[in-house]
């Protein structure tokens, strides 16, 4: 009776720690990292993040990089180079859980290299 017990009790402990570590996969909440990388030719954005926090950074990238009739960021699944009407160029791999986002100085303006700074700031604030 003991032995039958024991072995009740086992199976429920793997099962709960099952159960914990495919919900702990799912949200993706282990992975959460943010970098940025600057050097004098080019500024870089990784991101790797909850993806419950998509839409949270898909507003962000609209609030700095949409201009009034450029394309949303929002429900939106990139890995391309794009150029903006403001003549802003950069590549962007961005889906749910993702982010990079690569831009050459060389290529852009201070000001927009400012203004990436400042929605790096702000995602990093959203993201961790």
């Amino acid at each position: 009776m003991k032995t039958k017990t024991y072995l009740l009790f086992v199976l429920v402990i793997c099962f709960g720690m099952n159960i914990h570590c495919k919900t702990g996969k799912r949200t993706g909440s282990a992975n959460i990292s943010f970098t940025v990388e600057e050097s004098e030719e080019r500024f870089c954005i990784s991101a790797d993040y909850d993806p419950a926090n998509t839409k949270t950074v898909e507003l962000i990238l609209d609030k700095y990089l949409k201009e009034s009739n450029d394309p949303s960021f929002v429900n939106t699944k990139l890995d391309a180079d794009m150029t903006l009407r403001n003549r802003t160029v950069f590549y962007i791999k961005h889906e749910s859980g993702e982010l990079k986002i690569k831009l050459d100085k060389d290529l852009n303006s201070v000001q927009t290299v400012q203004t990436y700074k400042k929605m790096a700031e702000e995602l990093k604030g959203s993201i961790l």
